[in-house]
């Protein structure tokens, strides 16, 4: 079970959601497994590291990514982002690096420091960014 399942659910059900994206879901899905949302949502994962999942996703209401490894992956959170991205970080590199990085691409609505350079952010999209084509 994923740690983060709770606060996954949690963000599905307060702002009815109706679609989630893995982004990065690893071999055994842990999250996409875990969540328990209260109404039909529609699930899709990606992970490039894994043939059977990583055709290319679709933009997503709601993008989970627990694995935020450098700049480039938040553009492309971005682009996927329809309304609320939630994400974990694991970086040397500690969260006052990381933060400018987030507000230049999303309205950040919370975040949580877990020690160790660890922490999590809930963001919403902003809506005039591009989509994917």
């Amino acid at each position: 079970m994923s740690k983060f399942a709770p606060i996954v659910t949690g963000i599905i059900n307060q702002l009815q959601v109706k679609d989630v994206l893995d982004y990065g879901c690893g071999e055994e899905m842990a999250l996409l497994n875990s969540i328990k949302p209260q109404q039909p949502v529609r699930l899709q994962v990606y992970d490039e590291n894994i043939p059977d999942y990583s055709d290319t996703p679709e933009p997503s209401e709601m993008v989970v990514c627990l694995d935020v490894k450098d700049e480039s992956t938040l553009d492309v959170l971005k682009l996927l982002t329809e309304k609320v991205l939630f994400c974990t970080v694991d970086s040397d590199f500690g969260i006052s690096y990381w933060l400018p990085l987030f507000w230049e691409r999303f309205d950040i609505q919370t975040y949580q420091y877990m020690g160790n350079g660890n922490f999590y952010l809930i963001v919403s999209a902003i809506d005039d960014h591009p989509k994917l084509q």
